[in-house]
């Protein structure tokens, strides 16, 4: 077995020990060069090797790209590129990996800061005051020294938005909600009719989140850690916004369709450029303060799933995945086959069942039962009634539009990371051919996208989903069955209520 997948499986097998319910919760990202000959035997390594448990993609460039598209190119390279391609597409038909990553195209690999990495053979790279590599320095100068040549150094963190050095670093990362700096509640504002004197406010507010973002991140990489070298070589954050869609429509009164329209939409793209240009003034500037190197990296836009749930905003770059839905949440405690429940269980699973709100136990996480709490996101709630865009209604190419224009305005050409995204393609409105040719055709042109083929109402194997869509109908049906005197705050907050000392986040 070549000794990258030995050390492939052994990192899968460490990392099935950590699950909750039967979804894998270990993050690791596993990339190959598409121009290593056994790269396709990586590229089926988790179709037919049932190595689920990290994220696999293929570094790629412009030069991939180039034989993928043009025909006309030949030669044994171009040959190999379009077989790589055809493999991962039909690979990726089924499980949605590998993905594609632009190696090219990441700071570290455009400015060749990564290759002037210096490796010290004593293990110092790896070595702090509080944590050091011992056995395993030799080797992992080794493998040091090895990424100097590579045709790729650096890599992303599992999720895409952070550029790393392929032998390690830290994911330093933070996200500001421009909405919540509204002086006055969202909800109450006219939509895109912000008084002068609020929105003077409001974006004061946003731009001070943005500095204080930032020098967080930086003090963090002060923190002793294990590849301290690496930190104070790169300096590395990323800070970015979510809730982009709820700002851009009460602040701006744009919804998805504008925002693609960059003559239209040019107050927010012109909004989110300054505060791009904040986010590094403020990044350097410190740096010298502080007397550390210069951020490689600043802006970025992560996931944001846990942090947009608790304000219920869209998540980072995402639009908003539905209009209403369950949102399930697990609490200890089984019924027994008489309808009582077991000693032991958390009194507010009887408490909610009694309220009417739906409750069901779980076969794969035995002891725990799930409550489904109806819940309208917030952008619901803003008055933009059918101009919302859904994931599902917008087409891949707005969505990969929606990409670029965030690479060009907040991502930027210099100390840029790159725009955490997952475009699900839905296979009953395209086929394989179909998938093949919208990648070809976009995927060159961004940093970084996940793209997930999905079928319609499907649970991906698992007994159940965090969220479960439902119809407006059967929405309107649960939660006529739900007798709660404070329905409205567990609806919308539901998961922040932790009293009981099981948060569902």
């Amino acid at each position: 077995m070549p000794l990258w997948e030995q050390a492939l499986r052994v990192d899968h097998y460490l990392s099935v020990e950590v699950q909750v319910g039967g979804a894998r919760r270990a993050a690791r990202m596993a990339t190959k060069s598409w121009r290593d000959t056994d790269v396709l035997r990586f590229i089926r390594a988790k179709e037919e090797g049932g190595l689920w448990t990290a994220n696999h993609s293929i570094m790629v460039d412009a030069k991939f790209w180039d034989y993928v598209n043009d025909p006309a190119k030949t030669g044994p390279l171009a040959d190999h590129a379009r077989i790589v391609f055809a493999e991962a597409m039909r690979c990726a038909w089924v499980n949605g990996e590998p993905g594609f990553i632009n190696g090219d195209q990441l700071e570290d690999n455009r400015t060749g800061s990564a290759r002037l990495k210096q490796v010290h053979a004593d293990g110092r790279d790896f070595r702090s005051h509080r944590y050091q590599a011992t056995e395993g320095a030799a080797l992992l100068a080794d493998l040091a020294q090895r990424a100097t040549s590579a045709h790729f150094p650096v890599t992303t963190n599992p999720c895409g938005e952070i550029t790393l050095h392929v032998t390690g670093g830290y994911c330093v990362i933070g996200d500001f909600a421009p909405l919540l700096a509204c002086p006055v509640a969202p909800e109450e504002v006219m939509p895109g009719q912000v008084s002068a004197e609020t929105a003077d406010i409001w974006d004061a507010r946003v731009r001070d989140s943005v500095r204080l973002g930032v020098r967080f991140l930086l003090r963090a990489n002060r923190m002793d850690a294990l590849y301290g070298e690496e930190v104070r070589r790169t300096n590395r954050i990323g800070i970015g916004p979510t809730g982009l869609h709820e700002w851009a429509w009460v602040r701006f009164g744009l919804d998805f369709n504008d925002l693609l329209d960059e003559d239209r939409a040019a107050p927010f793209w012109n909004a989110v450029r300054e505060l791009s240009t904040i986010a590094k003034s403020e990044a350097n500037a410190y740096a010298h303060e502080t007397d550390t190197a210069q951020p490689v990296t600043v802006t970025t836009v992560k996931p944001a799933g846990t942090t947009s749930k608790l304000f219920g905003l869209t998540e980072g770059a995402h639009l908003p995945a539905r209009r209403q839905y369950l949102r399930w949440v697990q609490f200890k405690g089984v019924r027994r086959e008489d309808g009582t429940w077991e000693a032991g269980t958390d009194p507010l699973l009887p408490a909610y069942e009694h309220k009417g709100y739906p409750v069901r136990s779980l076969r794969s996480f035995p002891g725990m039962s799930i409550v489904g709490f109806p819940t309208v996101p917030r952008i619901q709630r803003l008055g933009m009634g059918e101009r919302v865009v859904t994931a599902p209604e917008a087409t891949p190419e707005q969505q990969y539009r929606w990409l670029e224009l965030l690479e060009k305005y907040w991502i930027g050409a210099e100390q840029g990371n790159q725009v955490s995204y997952t475009l699900k393609i839905y296979t009953d409105r395209h086929d394989l051919d179909g998938f093949r040719a919208m990648v070809a055709a976009n995927q060159p042109h961004v940093r970084c996208c996940a793209v997930l083929p999905s079928r319609p109402d499907s649970g991906l194997g698992y007994e159940y989903l965090p969220e479960e869509e439902v119809s407006a109908g059967k929405f309107a049906a649960i939660t006529a069955m739900i007798q709660d005197d404070e329905v409205r705050e567990v609806v919308d907050w539901a998961h922040l209520q932790c009293a009981s000392g099981v948060c569902p986040i």
